[in-house]
């Protein structure tokens, strides 16, 4: 039997207002798994942003049951509600997400591949090794980035090769990233080129190169 507090909310979840049916998405994460069933139904509704909000609350909930609704989520006509539900899926010790992170990879929209190389980096493991390395070339430098710290936190030293071409690049950014994950690596001789980039020419590198020193305590 429903709470009179649930039902007051549910009361919401059919309103013509799509930014009340959005307010009763965030209400009904208040009640957690219980809300599980309410809140996968709105994954069909015909307004975008209200989708993204029941994929974030799911996210949020990690509830197994509504992996499959997640992962079908996974294949919305509009990006943002794919971004977050790439983000929602390292939530779930599961397979069948890994799965459907690895293939989002291979996304058309640039930010949901980001949000799935992301996900993989945190959720690591041995077998996350390969779809990091086929991230760090995305043409997204963000992607690149994420995908080089995953490969640097692994700790795998089949990785310097490739991230050894990082520092072949003509994009700065990529170079810190690189030489930053090469130093993780054991390849302390890499500091130096951390050091260098301080004085790049691109402001984005030059804060990024003092962001790597400071993690590495240098």
């Amino acid at each position: 039997m429903l709470t009179d507090n649930l039902q007051a909310v549910l009361l919401n979840a059919n309103n013509k207002d799509a930014d009340k049916r959005e307010d009763a998405i965030w209400e009904l994460e208040n009640f957690g798994t219980e809300a599980t069933p309410y809140l996968l139904a709105f994954l069909k509704d015909p307004i975008w942003w209200v989708r993204e909000s029941a994929v974030k609350v799911l996210g949020n909930l990690a509830d197994e049951s509504a992996l499959d609704g997640l992962l079908e989520a996974l294949s919305d006509e509009e990006w943002s509600v794919r971004y977050e539900a790439a983000d929602a899926l390292k939530e779930f010790n599961s397979e069948k997400a890994f799965s459907a992170l690895v293939k989002a990879l291979d996304d058309p929209e640039r930010m949901v591949r980001l949000s799935a190389a992301t996900a993989i980096k945190e959720i690591g493991g041995p077998a996350s090794f390969e779809p990091l390395l086929k991230a760090l070339y995305d043409e997204n430098p963000v992607t690149r980035s994420e995908a080089a710290e995953g490969l640097a936190n692994l700790g795998d030293k089949r990785a310097i090769p490739e991230l050894e071409k990082f520092l072949q690049s003509r994009d700065d950014l990529d170079k810190v990233e690189g030489a930053y994950a090469l130093y993780k690596l054991g390849q302390t001789d890499k500091l130096s080129v951390l050091e260098q980039l301080l004085n790049s020419n691109k402001e984005a590198a030059r804060e990024m190169a003092v962001t790597r020193l400071k993690d590495l305590n240098k």
